[in-house]
Parts: structure tokens; C-alpha cells; sequence
């Protein structure tokens, strides 16, 4: 049997800013008259706002909710979820493309493809433990309807901020002569 509330998280190729974009997308088909998809793109771009969206598809009358059950390659979870993640990168790189133009062509048009891979919930539960994304996290469980990503916001306020300390960058040349040759 297929599932009716689903999500997936994926993670970008490349990074923009101080780390590589990260997104959510949803999809919803247990309503009888209405299921819908969402999508949630977290990213590191000062000029970008927090990017996220819904599509709905509804049965406008009675009866017609059985074109949303009759026709599981459109109107399914999976579908929808896969749709999603078009719309998402879609909605992603017309935004950078609105905000700052050189950041577009490099992101886009520079080195290898931008693409967004599977990555799991992961990085998500990362970036909440670094702090990063509050605001946009709060945002996105008030925006959802759906019942997966209510469970996620669950499981996601029992996670504890964490700090990560690194140890400083060793000096250049440090203990090497200028030949080359390493110093006694």
C-alpha cells in the first residue's frame, strides 16, 4: 500500500555561501478531495529570502475526487513528490537568478552541474544542532500541512544546540627553511 504523507531530503553539490543548500520537499495524498506538495529550500544567500511552496490538487466537484485515485502516476505520493523536486529546483534557481546574476552563472554555469542529491534527514537534524536556519525552521512547520513533517518538528525540538570548536589552521612554513629543507 502507498504511503500518503511522504517527504525527502536532499542536499546540493555545491556549496553557496558557508554550506551547501539543503531541501525538503513533501507530498500529501490521504485527503480524499485534496493532496498537495511542498517544497523548502534552505540557503546561505543574504539577498535570498526562505524560499518554500505548496501545490494543491483538488477535486472541484463531487465525483471528481476519483480522478485523484483513479490516476496514481499523477496524483500519488510518489508523483507528487517527484514533481516537487522539479518545482523546488525550479523555484531555487530562478530565485538566485533574480537576486544576484553572478552568483547564478556560478552556480549554474560554471564546473560541474548543480543538482540536488538524496541525502536524508541528517542534515537537517545537523543544522539544527549548529543553530543555523531558526527562524526558517520555525517558518516551515507553521507553513506544512503536512502529517509527516508534524512528526518531524517533533522529533526535531528534542534536539540540543551544539557547538563545534576547531582547532586553528597550522602556520605556513612552520618548521621548513626556505630551501625546502626541514629545520632542527
Amino acid at each position: 500500500m502507498e504511503s500518503t504523507s511522504l517527504y525527502k531530503v536532499y542536499e546540493a553539490n555545491k556549496a553557496v555561501g558557508s554550506h551547501r543548500p539543503v531541501l525538503v520537499i513533501v507530498a500529501d495524498a490521504g485527503d480524499k478531495l485534496e493532496r498537495f506538495g511542498e517544497h523548502f529550500v534552505f540557503v546561505d544567500c543574504p539577498n535570498l529570502p526562505f524560499l518554500r511552496d505548496r501545490v494543491s490538487y483538488v477535486a472541484e466537484r463531487p465525483g471528481a475526487q476519483d480522478v485523484l485515485k483513479t490516476t496514481p502516476e499523477v496524483f500519488s505520493a510518489e508523483s507528487i513528490l517527484a514533481r516537487q523536486l522539479i518545482f523546488a529546483r525550479d523555484n531555487f534557481e530562478h530565485s538566485i537568478q533574480e537576486a544576484d546574476r553572478k552568483l547564478y552563472d556560478l552556480i549554474f554555469w560554471s564546473g560541474h552541474c548543480f543538482e540536488f542529491l538524496e541525502n536524508g534527514e541528517q542534515c537537517l537534524f545537523a543544522l539544527r544542532t549548529l543553530g543555523k536556519y531558526r527562524t526558517e525552521f520555525i517558518e516551515m512547520f507553521d507553513f506544512t500541512q503536512s502529517e509527516c513533517l508534524e512528526k518531524l518538528s517533533k522529533t526535531m525540538a528534542t534536539l540540543q544546540k551544539v557547538t563545534i570548536k576547531q582547532a586553528p589552521k597550522p602556520l605556513k612554513n612552520r618548521g621548513k627553511s626556505t630551501d625546502g629543507s626541514c629545520e632542527t
